[in-house]
């Protein structure tokens, strides 16, 4: 529902023309002699599209598999240094060729292939892709993703896992899994060993996966929200 609102409300924006958050804007003008052309809103879009290739990039082939290391990588790639580079160069962008026709054109173009790169990533559980597609909308835009942005900021919010092992204690008749847990924005590292049923930093350790495959967590802070963390 909320995409389809987005769509519309886009849509409207495109029907009626460009009102920027800014008082002053200068329109867009062809070079003298030279009359607007059917390529115009392309050439405007390919170059919309090169400002957001760090974003972009970032998204995994369709059908190749998202191993949790590429995920990982995929985040720490995307800092919010680079995010905002890319957020300022469409603001620019979006003042440019804002007021004109074509320029409406391929900025609604661009912002629908945006929405499509945000549910790949979603998909992918690249939420730092998800938080860096949603500024760029807004960015071009000024319409506001709120429940997007907050969904993407809370998963980036949260520790990152990884499995080491297990450990019988025979004693005891109790299995425990090793893990790495990096906190987050901290990045402080902690080792923790923990029994199913058990809760850590922000976790609960549901159960084994399989014959010590891997672990199913759940994020305390969102019950049933559980995610798997695979040995390798």
């Amino acid at each position: 529902m909320g995409r389809r609102l987005g769509s519309v409300i886009l849509a409207a924006w495109l029907l009626f023309g460009y009102s920027g958050c800014t008082r002053e804007s200068a329109p867009s003008v062809p070079p003298p002699g030279v009359a607007p052309t059917v390529d115009e809103a392309q050439a405007i879009a390919a170059e919309l599209r090169q400002l957001l290739a760090p974003v972009t990039s970032l998204i995994a082939p369709a059908g190749g598999g998202v191993p949790e290391e590429a995920t990982a990588a995929a985040q720490d790639l995307l800092t919010d240094d680079v995010r905002a580079q890319v957020v300022g160069s469409l603001k620019v962008s979006r003042e440019k060729y804002g007021n004109s026709e074509k320029g409406r054109e391929a900025i609604a173009q661009v912002c629908l292939e945006i929405e499509k790169m945000m549910q790949e990533a979603r998909d992918q559980q690249r939420w730092g892709v998800v938080l860096g597609g949603v500024e760029a909308y807004e960015a071009l835009t000024g319409i506001v993703k709120e429940r997007s942005k907050e969904r993407a900021e809370m998963y980036l919010s949260r520790p990152k896992v990884k499995l080491k092992g297990f450990l019988d204690d025979i004693e005891k008749n109790d299995l425990y899994a090793f893990l790495k847990i990096t906190l987050r924005p901290s990045r402080e590292v902690k080792q923790v060993q923990v029994r199913a049923g058990e809760e850590f930093e922000g976790l609960r350790f549901v159960r084994i996966i399989g014959n010590r495959k891997g672990v199913l967590l759940e994020y305390l802070d969102t019950p049933g929200d559980t995610f798997q963390v695979m040995l390798r």
